[in-house]
This record gives structure tokens, sequence and C-alpha cells, in this order.
């Protein structure tokens, strides 16, 4: 039946989930979840995206890590976009502990996101400190733009504390670690941070 539909709507996720899900095709009923998923929040549905992902989440099982942290990630991102602070709570803690089992990439992504949930909860030495563990994951992944992001987000949050000073020297390693990664748009995103504390 799930072959039959994909064949006449392959542009009918939910549909194809529904029914992959109904005759216990699980794989297939993961990856439909998790497109309608993707497809909802590329059109900013935060709420359908939470729901497609949180199927796709059943659906997936406990040895996929990889899977399970990209689908943690991004249902992660819309609590947060919902303002569902417990529930982004909730999420960022299962994604520490998948993160834990995969690579340093993925764990210093996790941490700036935990910074990025402290900063908006206004706990801004909790979002110092998570985007420090950042920086030094993303140094050790050899991954340049996501420790000039750690640096990004680690000097907003002690600009929020008003220690301009430090926050102006880690913007400024984010810029330079940009330049060297050649990310033009990082560039200029960090100069406007910049110009920002240039008012103060």
């Amino acid at each position: 039946a799930v072959a039959a539909l994909e064949a006449l709507q392959p542009d009918s996720l939910e549909s194809l989930a529904h029914h992959a899900a109904a005759g216990g095709d699980r794989p297939r009923a993961a990856r439909y979840y998790r497109q309608a998923g993707e497809r909802a929040a590329a059109q900013y549905a935060s709420r359908e995206t939470v729901d497609y992902l949180s199927r796709a989440l059943e659906f997936t099982d406990e040895g996929q890590a990889a899977e399970r942290y990209a689908l943690l990630l991004a249902r992660e991102k819309a609590h947060d976009l919902l303002g569902e602070r417990e529930a982004q709570r909730q999420d960022l803690e299962k994604l520490h502990q998948v993160a834990a089992t995969l690579d340093e990439k993925r764990q210093a992504e996790a941490a700036l996101r935990q910074a990025n949930y402290a900063e908006g909860t206004s706990d801004f030495s909790a979002a110092v400190a998570a985007a420090q563990d950042a920086a030094r994951l993303a140094r050790r992944a050899g991954d340049a733009l996501a420790e000039a992001a750690a640096c990004s987000q680690w000097g907003v949050a002690l600009r929020r504390q008003g220690d301009y000073a430090a926050a102006q020297s880690q913007i400024e390693q984010a810029l330079e670690l940009a330049r060297r990664a050649r990310s033009p748009s990082t560039e200029t995103a960090f100069l406007r941070q910049l110009g920002i504390l240039h008012w103060h």
C-alpha cells in the first residue's frame, strides 16, 4: 500500500508516514515523518515540526544514534522558537546524551545549543560556561566555524553580563576564526556584533 502511494502521491508525506506506521514499516515511517517535520520547519510551522519529529523519534531505534541526534536537534530548535523552555530543556538533556556516543563535532553543537538555551532563559553564567565547552570541543574537532560560533555566543553572554571588554575579545576571536575559514557572511554577522559593542 505504501509503495503504491509513493508512486501516486510522492509529496504526500503525512499520508505516506501514516500508512507506513499502520503497516509496521518502521524505517519508512521514520523517514517520512522526518521529511514532514523538515518541511514544516522550512515553512516555520513549529508546532507541526514538533509533532512530526516526535513521531519520527518513536519509529527510530535507540541504536540509530546519528539519526536520533538529528531529530532531537531539529525538535529542540522548534521548541526554542515556540518558547517551550521545559520541553527544550528535556530535548537538550537527550541531545547531550546521544552526542556523547558520537563525535566532538556534535558534542560542540549540543553545547552551543545549551548556551543558546541558557541565554534565552537569562542564565548568562551558564551561557558562558556552555559556550566555553562548545569552543573547546569545536577546536578539538578542527571545526573553525563552529568554534567561531561558540566564541560569538560566549561574547554575547559576556555582553549581557556587562563585561564589554571580555565580550569584545571573544567576538574578535570569532571574527578571526571566520576569516580563516573564509566565510564572509559569518564575518559580517560578527562585525555587526562588534558594532553593537561599540555603542557601550
